[in-house]
């Protein structure tokens, strides 16, 4: 359960903030859309040719893009650069890719310089995407699933009608259309995804559309379903490839929700592929076969918060100060309607506990005694997670949480370093700063978490993403039980002052 967020930085002390960490952190903007892979993992003469292919791919196109402007082709300058994926030190860019098949053609009287462009266009985007894939195919045979799937989503996004890329996502080409086993099941089925109803059957649409509901076996007005309807026990149930949520707020916020879900399902998945997939079930998975594991993840996602508190409010006394929870023992995630977007982030805080838990690849009753602090250093990461043009995002050093990681190691000098860290469990964790030692009395679980914000970060960024891989492995021991408070530090192969440093 998710600490309430802390208030706000005043603004001088944030510019101030800001400008010490741009002095502080290391610029790596060319290619930081693929992980870096420390020395332990031993795939630094893969990763360096993965960053030449990256180079060498945006050198082309931005020559091309130049090309366009000097003949006057501002429209096709435009539509090159914009299919570069963007490049910051500080995020993740997980695009979205289009279902329909993408057109690699132009009018067939269009002027002969576009005839050129678009010739050219595709040739660079192909050879990338075929590069990418030559390293792709050295990635899965060294077990480097992690990097392999970065390697397979970039190529993709330069060449969306890759068939094979396409599969290792789970994609099938349906009627000119790329879609998963699930959504062919549903269309197969006679249903259809409407913007604002979700997957209904098509004979549904028009009466939809029309304000009309069909609930109970017959059909009615919608103001007399939502009257019916506004129980949790006769609410609306929007089912999605991944979630099943049970809502008395309304059917097309319920939809809004499940599709949010969605993104961040694949967000995540995209870049923990190990808790989807073995290193075997990843190749598998590039040969076409996708995983047998189907996530089928509850939520329970009330219409306010008063229903919120009201129903949980016996087995949880202070539920009223949180804004959602993870039940371990009912596998399920529990919310409420707000407008306010940082309590909307507990919304992904907690839906990472359910994911990583639930993954079905380690048991459930796995637990640790110790290192409790990286489940939550990543599921506060995770509440970077937002739309931007069209892409999943998740990182930024404008998240308030590494805002106030900041404030607090220069202006107050909280810190609690790694060696202590890595002995809580998550009683020791949950009862800082109690834990036995003479720590300051001022000091409290807020400032913790949001101290798991910068060390998130850190591991998911720092370095061009030096420690990312590292991180991931970090995880996968946690959560199947395997490690012990020396875990970090074998696989680092530091010691922890140098990475409190």
């Amino acid at each position: 359960m998710q600490v309430p967020f802390v208030p706000k930085i005043p603004h001088k002390k944030r510019v101030i903030l800001v400008k010490k960490a741009i002095f502080l952190r290391t610029l790596s903007l060319a290619v930081s859309f693929f992980i870096g892979v420390s020395a332990c993992f031993g795939a630094e003469t893969l990763m360096d040719q993965a960053r030449q292919a990256v180079t060498d791919y945006r050198v082309r196109t931005t020559e091309l893009a130049d090309w366009c402007e000097k003949n006057g082709l501002l429209r096709e300058a435009k539509l090159t650069r914009d299919q570069l994926l963007p490049s910051a030190e500080d995020r993740i860019y997980v695009p979205t890719f289009p279902k329909e098949i993408v057109s690699e053609s132009v009018p067939e009287d269009s002027p002969e310089l576009v005839q050129k462009w678009n010739a050219d266009r595709w040739k660079i985007k192909k050879e990338y995407a075929a590069e990418l894939q030559r390293l792709l195919n050295r990635a899965v045979r060294q077990k480097q699933s992690v990097l392999a799937m970065q390697m397979a989503i970039a190529a993709l996004h330069a060449d969306p009608n890759h068939e094979r890329l396409r599969n290792i996502l789970g994609l099938k080409n349906y009627k000119n259309q790329w879609r998963t086993n699930w959504e062919i099941r549903m269309l197969k089925q006679g249903n259809l995804e409407h913007e604002r109803f979700g997957w209904l059957p098509a004979k549904y649409v028009k009466r939809y559309e029309n304000g009309e509901r069909f609930y109970r076996g017959k059909w009615m007005p919608e103001e007399e379903e939502a009257k019916i309807r506004s129980g949790l026990q006769t609410g609306w149930k929007i089912e999605s490839e991944h979630y099943t949520i049970a809502t008395n707020h309304s059917l097309e916020e319920g939809v809004r929700l499940s599709r949010e879900l969605e993104d961040f399902y694949r967000a995540w998945l995209q870049v923990f592929i190990l808790f989807h997939a073995s290193d075997d079930e990843f190749s598998a998975m590039f040969q076409g076969r996708p995983s047998v594991r189907e996530a089928n993840l509850r939520v329970v996602y009330y219409k306010n918060q008063e229903d919120y508190i009201k129903a949980n409010v016996n087995a949880h006394p202070h539920i009223g100060i949180t804004g959602g929870y993870f039940d371990l023992e009912k596998e399920c995630c529990f919310f409420f309607h707000t407008d306010d977007p940082e309590v909307h982030k507990t919304v992904f805080h907690e839906a990472t506990h359910q994911l990583f838990t639930c993954s079905g690849k380690f048991p459930k009753n796995a637990r640790s005694s110790c290192n409790f602090w990286i489940t939550e250093a990543v599921a506060v990461y995770m509440e970077s997670f937002h739309k931007e043009n069209g892409y999943c995002v998740l990182g930024g050093y404008n998240q308030e949480r590494l805002q106030m990681a900041r404030y607090r190691y220069f202006e107050t000098k909280f810190y609690v370093p790694f060696a202590l860290l890595v002995r809580f469990d998550i009683a020791r964790f949950q009862s800082f700063p109690h834990v036995g030692l003479p720590l300051p009395k001022d000091w409290t679980l807020a400032m913790l978490y949001s101290q798991m914000g910068g060390m998130g970060h850190f591991f998911m960024h720092a370095e061009g993403g030096k420690y990312r891989e590292l991180f991931v492995e970090y995880l996968l021991q946690v959560y199947s039980g395997r490690d012990t408070v020396l875990t970090l530090f074998e696989l680092s192969r530091t010691v922890p002052e140098r990475l409190d440093e």
